[in-house]
């Protein structure tokens, strides 16, 4: 018998294809969606630095805190927010006013946070916002 006649049955025998394609394709798939979950993740992250760096400059703007407790109050709620934070994470908050405008920056080092994808890249998320000042702690204390 050639070795030809002994191989034919397992040529024309299509009973584990699937199986196959299944083993191929579902680490492919896997890793899309946990990707797409991660990637969710980091853009939840942007917001939340977005919405408390808005709402650290209209608490300053309105003059309802001083810029330096503004800050330590945004440090305090963004680094406890969630878990999304390790111990040692890179969380920096500044608060300058110039111009006329109080701008807030919010900025988290991408290796501080606990999602797969994104405590592998390089860089950081930066929540910003600039606003009109209306008033001052300063001048709301001297008022009274």
């Amino acid at each position: 018998m050639k070795l030809g006649s002994l191989m034919r049955p397992f040529f024309k025998c299509n009973q584990a294809s699937a199986t196959v394609e299944f083993v191929l394709w579902v680490p492919l798939l896997l890793f899309f969606m946990l990707a797409a979950v991660d990637l969710t993740l980091v853009m939840h992250r942007y917001q939340m630095l977005y919405n408390e760096a808005y709402n650290t400059s209209r608490s300053v703007a309105v003059g309802a805190v001083t810029s330096s407790e503004a800050a330590s109050d945004a440090y305090i709620r963004v680094s406890g927010a969630d878990s999304y934070n390790d111990a040692d994470s890179e969380l920096s908050v500044e608060v300058n006013i110039s111009g006329g405008f109080v701008t807030s920056t919010i900025t988290q080092a991408f290796s501080g946070m606990s999602s797969l994808l994104a405590s592998s890249l390089p860089g950081s998320l930066t929540g910003s916002a600039t606003l009109w000042v209306e008033a001052t702690a300063e001048e709301e204390d001297e008022n009274s």
